[in-house]
């Protein structure tokens, strides 16, 4: 179980709900007002759920992807905010990534929108240079990727027909 900051794990998916709680409708709340909580001491910290990361591309081209982009986008709050650096991650197998046949869920992506409103006061929006380096470099890296993919199929297609 690695130890790793918040802004070093990748979202899995582009987009996050603005809801965040128990899979039961009447224990959601908007994710915003949860993050308040948490950062005005009515939630602690160590209740919230553990995070699952994953590297699908394995050790040496991986990142570390999240499998909740809800929970990781709280993480990455606090972590503005100055109320967590590091969290314990629990780290599952890539095998769920590769079904997905999702490039996203493989190369993870550093930036995801929230769906709607957050609510809540704490979200911090300012965007600073290392956040602005770190999109363009995640767009850089599923740039290659899909590239390198698009080969592979090719050479794949031309083995196959000849």
């Amino acid at each position: 179980m690695p130890f790793l900051l918040p802004s070093d794990i990748y979202y899995s998916k582009r987009s996050i709900s603005n809801e965040y709680g128990t899979q039961l409708l009447w224990y959601k709340k908007p994710i915003g007002e949860y993050l308040d909580d948490l950062c005005c001491d009515r939630r602690n910290i160590s209740d919230m759920p553990q995070l699952q990361v994953r590297r699908p591309l394995g050790r040496m081209f991986g990142r570390w992807v999240a499998d909740d982009n809800e929970t990781l986008w709280i993480y990455r709050q606090l972590e503005k905010n100055g109320k967590c650096m590091q969290i314990q991650a629990d780290q599952v197998s890539s095998f769920k990534s590769w079904i997905s046949l999702s490039l996203t869920a493989l190369t993870g992506t550093i930036s995801a929108e929230v769906e709607g409103a957050p609510g809540g006061n704490m979200c911090k929006t300012n965007n600073n240079f290392l956040d602005t380096f770190r999109k363009i470099h995640s767009l850089a890296y599923e740039y290659i990727f899909r590239v390198m993919y698009l080969f592979c199929c090719l050479i794949f297609l031309y083995w196959v027909i000849f």
